[in-house]
């Protein structure tokens, strides 16, 4: 009589390299980490959040953590794509599309800042300019700057 090993009920929780390429794939589709661990043959979010972050995991040592960026690098230019499409389509309703827009320009900025996010015009075009002083021209004007100070300082003087 042989005997049959049982199924393994549950979700899967150890990495393998074919599982993480099907995760990145659907993720570079479009679709949330969060929608994809929803499947019955898929892992729990926790624990892709867990291959992705934590050092002491198989798949962070796989090379997991970078498959993942470039999925989302992937989903990122998917996304901004869409976003023209739908900014150039007449079909749909105007309030709907601004707001699938705005989601998208606001994901964007937020996932790949770099790329996507809020650009801080930091260039200096002019020039500074310092100037030595001497020691008594710079007693002269602290000087002229406590006799200003004094003048708003109220008194102490209660009658």
């Amino acid at each position: 009589m042989t005997t049959k090993k049982p199924k393994k009920v549950g979700r899967p929780t150890k990495y393998n390299s074919a599982l993480a390429s099907k995760i990145c794939m659907r993720m570079a589709g479009g679709e949330s980490v969060r929608k994809i661990c929803r499947d019955a043959d898929m892992p729990c979010f926790r624990t892709v959040m867990a291959w992705v972050h934590d050092s002491s995991q198989v798949a962070y040592k796989a090379g997991f953590p970078e498959q993942y960026q470039t999925a989302m690098a992937v989903k990122a230019q998917n996304m901004f794509d869409e976003l023209l499409e739908i900014a150039d389509d007449d079909a749909h309703e105007t309030q709907r599309s601004r707001l699938r827009v705005d989601t998208r320009k606001w994901y964007l900025s937020k996932c790949l800042p770099k790329l996507f996010g809020d650009r801080l015009n930091l260039d200096h075009s002019g020039e500074i300019g310092l100037k030595a002083i001497s020691d008594d021209d710079l007693d002269a004007r602290l000087a002229v700057n406590q006799t200003e100070l004094d003048q708003f300082q109220p008194s102490n003087d209660t009658e």
